[in-house]
């Protein structure tokens, strides 16, 4: 057989805080004592109500000894066949730290010990132990700890919660004017459990430290307690969880169960809810239950001889201080966790030393403490604290503060840790031969000038191990609340060295919100971790930061997307340590461990989301100019904006817009040339300078209507097809390519788009009139009309359609052409200078037979609106008299007047050498005349034939004019008056002139109307004249007849 191998019971292992235990099933953990596994369960029972058994269970080995730590305790005799260990511990006792009792079983017996000093342990009272183990834990915790056990049926007097009890627990029973009874018990000290007479009271918390519990009665005999309110003693921050003003109600009338009040009272003296929970219990309360119970004040048997129990004090010498009230202004309520541990009187077996505990100081540390130096509050010792700035390293970027004796070489006991007067839970107190105690904190914060908001990190505890290399244990700070450090455990790493640093970054990241922002997430990831190995504690999360789309700004920019970083659930400050991309690091801004950027209340990241790439970062905080919040993406590399004009705030959108804009993204807009010359409303056309990005062309006829374009006109409106609704940043313009740029367009932003207005009936050869480009006032605040400004170009006619103009007439075009009829006289005045389009006045003819003596002429516009709108304009059209140039008489009294292109037009070069022009319409005078279709395309001249004489001077009676298509052969046109009517009609059949050489068709047609100029009526008539006067040429009734036809200046003439 192999050695026989024993192993030690370590009370100071357990299922709590700090423990050092692991979960194997619920209820179950275990423990390494050498080469044995050490099973550890608990158990609650009615038996023992308010208490809890801790069970270690040896399997294979036997037991040598029962420990605490490094406290050997004695007494217990032989461990022979012993493999298990119960210990007995107040439920308020949640670290585990002193056992009331302890039970051996050896063989299926049980023996019970207890102790007087906390080390030494007696087996004298176990019999009696065993036979009612509640009652003598009560005893125990009662006289020892200053725990009681409270009877809610006491009215008034006072009264022990057993005969060994040093504290009477006060009751005052008073009558409310509602017509109920209520008592009042004050309690000094804290409670393992409520009794109703002998009966334990269950669902009842174990309060901690409470001042006074209320007790109110049922309304029927005002005997049975039914509502309790329990009140603790100054209630500050760190108040157990359990407690604070509560208020709980019996589950039924006749239940030892309790429940907690849903609608609570707002105080013990809010009678109106009071009086109606306690109404509700009226019709269930039982005549028999008006019995009286028994009033003594010890629980049977209390007065018994309980042996040197009576002399029982605190074994582990619990220094408090004189005034109870004094302790409580320190700050929040001390629970039973926050007393000191053991000062041990006896030797400890420490290894093959005897350790001499009244030999070493005892000190409380106060981790919250920079020095130079503080008071011990056990034994006024000087304790000496020494910061370090880690500026290399493993601990590089954080602060040590180290706390030991003036002689750094002198070892002291821990009996406590504090932080700002509070006690901290999570050491295993008392903790012996240290050396020294090191608190960690991020350095960043620890500066003069800056408030202490940092929080202890980790603690490292180093003590003298006998000789040997010292020893050192850490513990991390554990506390789940912004203000809670008060809550450690025990961390053990298995590669200090490696994993100390990593382990302070993640807990600064926790404790002090020192975090890494990833540009990158989204909204829909909804939280990030933004601390680093993370993979070192399982239970540290991956939530600690929250990303938000602003939709509210997101109005405002276009585009871009803004997603705003803050901490999760419960907002604040936070500092960034660094940024990341997704997996890459980048830097913004000087950001380091040592330079963080301090006091966020958020970062903002607005982003180009069509390629997810992060463009600009605002970062909200008092601890930097304004100029250092804004940093932009400028090529993969964060520069801070420029100082000149940053952004001022969030809501300053259109800066934020523009400064966007200047960046490299597709979000961006895209810098376009315009090809005026483009007219396809299909497919559209790429932009000359920008391969890949199409220009999308829509084309809106002119209908005349109101609010619409003028008759004959299209607009060409030139967008960009991936900004649909959006503005884009117009390079330039050209004409029928690159080479042809329109110089006086520069580069233009904000343009939603460019329009160009054609005449609609030259699709192929017509020049472009005028130009408007639509840009946005302000950006950030969409296209709205009341948004839109406008600038108009026109064309001068000159340099193959490059050389263009801003319109200066009329003087304000943006107002004026928001009318159809004033940009409709605009276009038209245009359209006659560039593409030589006019109407054609057949009642405009010089005076005077010469044929030298001409007349000019253009549209239907009135004097005003030339002087408003082109006051330089030249008429295109002049009319000469050109009847000499047909043969003498051929035409008799009738004359034409030519109308045809002005010469002086042709030498302004709008035209060129074209001699012809296209006619948009016919007139006479104000009149318009609509049996002459429209357009005429290319007409050389237009042909117009008058009667000379009087009264028929000024009566045009045939027209006559060829037009052709572009390329095609021309069509001769004539149309003639209709006789006695303002109606024309064309010339057809076999009476059509050849051309305006014809002369025998053309006067054939003209002496068809009745006019002075008619030859055959004034031959007939002559004749007449001459037979019936009978007396001369015209004398008699000839006379008469020529008067009646011709008049007397005819007659005279004749």
């Amino acid at each position: 057989m192999g050695a026989y191998i024993s192993v030690n019971i370590d009370l100071g292992r357990h299922p709590g805080t700090g423990g050092r235990t692991y979960e194997v099933a619920k209820g179950h953990r275990r423990y390494q004592s050498g080469t044995e596994i050490i099973n550890l369960s608990t158990k609650e029972s009615q038996e023992y109500p308010g208490y809890i058994e801790v069970h270690h269970g040896v399997r294979i080995h036997s037991i040598a000894g029962i420990y605490k730590g490094i406290i050997k305790f004695t007494g217990f005799g032989s461990f022979s066949k012993c493999k298990d260990v119960y210990a007995y511990y107040w439920k308020g006792d949640y670290d585990y730290r002193r056992p009331l009792i302890i039970k051996l079983v050896k063989k299926g017996s049980s023996t019970y010990y207890y102790t007087k000093n906390g080390v030494h342990w007696n087996q004298n009272l176990s019999e009696k132990i065993s036979n009612d183990l509640l009652k003598y834990l009560d005893i125990l915790n009662c006289r020892q700890y200053d725990v009681h056990v409270v009877n809610i049926f006491r009215q008034e007097g006072s009264y022990k919660c057993c005969s060994l009890c040093k504290t009477k627990i006060k009751a005052e029973q008073q009558q409310h004017e509602s017509e109920y009874t209520f008592s009042r018990q004050t309690v000094q000290g804290s409670v393992t459990r409520f009794r109703d007479r002998k009966k334990t009271q269950t669902g009842l918390p174990h309060p901690l430290r409470i001042h006074s519990t209320y007790i109110y009665f049922d309304l029927e005999h005002n005997k049975k307690p039914l509502l309790l309110y329990i009140e603790p003693r100054k209630v500050g921050p760190s108040w157990h969880t359990h407690m604070g003003f509560k208020w709980y109600k019996r589950a039924s009338s006749d239940s030892d169960g309790w429940i907690q009040v849903d609608k609570e009272p707002t105080g013990p003296h809010d009678s109106v809810r009071i009086k109606a929970i306690l109404s509700e219990y009226l019709i269930l309360i039982k005549d028999s239950e008006s019995d009286d119970y028994d009033y003594e004040d010890n629980p049977d048997g209390d007065n018994e001889d309980l042996g040197d129990l009576t002399s029982l004090e605190d074994p582990y010498g619990t220094i408090q201080p004189e005034n109870k009230d004094d302790e409580l202004d320190l700050g929040p309520p001390l629970i039973h966790k926050d007393l000191f541990d053991p000062v041990i009187k006896p030797g400890l077996d420490f290894g093959r030393k005897v350790i001499d505990v009244l030999s070493t100081p005892i000190i409380a540390i106060r981790i919250d403490s920079r020095g130079p130096s503080y008071y011990s509050q056990i034994l006024d010792r000087s304790v000496k604290v020494s910061p370090e700035r880690h500026l290399e390293g493993r601990l590089n970027g954080f602060m040590e503060y180290q706390h030991s004796l003036d002689d750094k070489t002198e070892c002291f006991t821990v009996s406590a840790f504090k932080y700002k007067f509070e006690n901290v839970i999570g050491f295993p107190l008392p903790i012996y031969k240290v050396i020294c105690v090191s608190v960690y904190y991020w350095s960043a914060l620890e500066i003069p000038t800056k408030e202490a908001i940092s929080r202890p990190l980790l603690v490292k505890i180093t003590q003298d191990s006998g000789g040997k290399e010292a020893m050192e244990s850490y513990y991390e700070n554990v506390g789940s609340k912004p203000d809670d450090n008060i809550q450690w455990t025990e961390w053990c790493p298995s590669n200090k060295c490696s994993e100390l640093q990593k382990k302070l970054k993640l807990l600064n990241c926790r404790l002090n919100n020192a975090v890494i922002i990833d540009i990158s997430q989204k909204e829909s990831l909804g939280y990030y971790d933004a601390c680093k190995d993370t993979n070192m504690d399982p239970q540290h999360g991956n939530d600690r930061m929250q990303v938000k789309k602003d939709d509210e700004s997101g109005k405002f920019l276009e585009s871009y997307t803004v997603y705003t970083h803050s901490l999760k659930n419960y907002g604040g400050k936070f500092h960034v340590l660094s940024f990341k991309n997704e997996s890459h690091e980048i830097s913004i801004g000087p950001t380091t461990i040592f330079s963080p950027i301090l006091d966020v209340e958020e970062v903002r990241v607005y982003t180009c989301e069509q390629e997810k790439k992060p463009l600009l970062v605002y970062i909200k905080t008092s601890t930097r100019m304004n100029f250092r919040k804004w940093y932009q993406n400028m090529n993969r590399k964060w520069v801070v904006v420029s100082i000149k004009d940053p952004p001022l705030i969030p809501s300053s959108h259109e800066q934020i817009l523009t400064l966007l804009d200047t960046l490299t993204s597709t979000c961006a807009p895209p810098k376009v040339t315009i090809d005026i010359s483009k007219k396809d409303t299909t497919i559209g056309y790429e932009s000359p300078e920008l391969p890949g990005e199409r220009i999308k062309i829509d084309k809106t006829p002119g209908s005349g209507a109101s609010d619409d374009l003028p008759t004959n006109y299209d607009l060409y409106k030139h967008t960009v097809e991936s900004r649909k609704g959006s503005y884009f940043t117009l390079s330039g313009l050209v004409y029928k390519g690159v080479q042809n740029k329109i110089h006086v367009i520069q580069e233009t932003h904000n343009v939603t788009s460019v329009s160009v207005y054609y005449w609609s009936h030259l699709p192929e050869e017509g020049k472009p009139l005028l130009i408007k480009i639509e840009k946005l006032k302000q950006k950030s605040c969409g296209n709205d009309s009341s948004n839109i400004k406008t600038d108009w170009y026109e064309n001068t006619g000159t340099d193959y359609n490059r050389n263009w103009k801003k319109v200066t007439e009329p003087r304000d075009p943006e107002t004026a052409f928001n009318t159809t009829d004033t940009l409709g006289k605009k276009l038209d005045l245009l359209n006659c200078k560039l593409n030589g389009v006019t109407v054609i006045d057949i009642s405009k003819r010089p005076f005077g037979l010469d044929k030298d003596t001409t007349i000019t002429y253009c549209h239907k516009i009135n004097s005003y609106d030339y002087n408003t709108l082109d006051p330089s304009h030249a008429p295109l059209i002049k009319v000469t008299n050109v009847t000499s140039s047909y043969s003498p008489n051929a035409l008799g009294d009738f004359v034409v007047y030519k109308h045809e292109i002005n010469d002086k037009y042709k030498q302004n070069n709008h035209l060129g050498d074209k001699n012809s022009f296209h006619i948009s319409g016919f007139y006479k005078g104000n009149s318009s005349i609509s049996k002459i279709s429209t357009p005429m395309l290319n007409v050389p001249s237009v042909f117009v034939y008058y009667c000379s004489l009087k009264p028929d001077i000024g009566k045009p009676l045939l027209i006559y004019f060829e037009h052709s298509i572009s390329g095609g052969d021309s069509t001769k046109v004539w149309y003639k008056k209709v006789p006695n009517k303002d109606d024309w009609k064309k010339v057809s059949g076999g009476e059509i002139p050849n051309n305006d050489k014809d002369t025998s068709k053309t006067f054939t047609i003209l002496n068809s109307y009745k006019t002075l100029c008619q030859i055959r009526w004034w031959l007939y008539i002559i004749s007449g004249a001459l037979f019936l006067g009978g007396g001369g040429i015209i004398g008699g009734a000839g006379y008469y007849v020529l008067k009646k036809f011709f008049g007397d200046p005819l007659v005279r003439l004749i």
